[in-house]
């Protein structure tokens, strides 16, 4: 796998976040919705999904500019470090007394993209993520 390749799946993924969170928002935008209690644990995950994979894209882009070549190895340890970074993140909103649901929700749906993404860079078939998303829908309230 050459470096195009791997921008090519990085840009696959973020469009398919992109697409996701437009499909949760309709035609509302996120302080409508905020504002309106009409937060859902599916635009949550979107939104996590979606600020993950651009901050990966971020990473990589100055690991990049650091190393001035891209190897799979490379890439494939930038996407574990985002990983790590928002799984300590899930895991501080997890051991809290009283967690707040949509932040569950945004760090969940951030490790599971970077799951996904880690998992197609390794030639692995990911898991589905619609289907946590679809058993644990629920309005968040806070």
């Amino acid at each position: 796998m050459d470096a195009p390749q791997v921008w090519s799946i990085l840009q696959a993924h973020l469009q398919r976040a992109e697409a996701e969170l437009v499909r949760q928002m309709g035609e509302s935008s996120a302080c409508q919705l905020h504002k309106e209690g009409r937060m859902t644990y599916p635009l949550k995950r979107a939104e996590g999904a979606l600020v993950a994979l651009n901050d990966a894209r971020r990473a990589l882009s100055a690991a990049m500019q650091r190393e001035s070549s891209l190897s799979p190895e490379m890439a494939q340890a930038v996407f574990l470090s985002q990983l790590a970074r928002w799984r300590e993140a899930l895991d501080i909103h997890r051991a809290r007394h009283d967690p707040a649901p949509s932040w569950l929700a945004y760090h969940e749906g951030g490790v599971a993209a970077l799951m996904e993404l880690s998992q197609a860079l390794a030639g692995a078939e990911p898991a589905p993520a619609e289907t946590t998303a679809q058993q644990s829908s629920f309005a968040l309230q806070e």
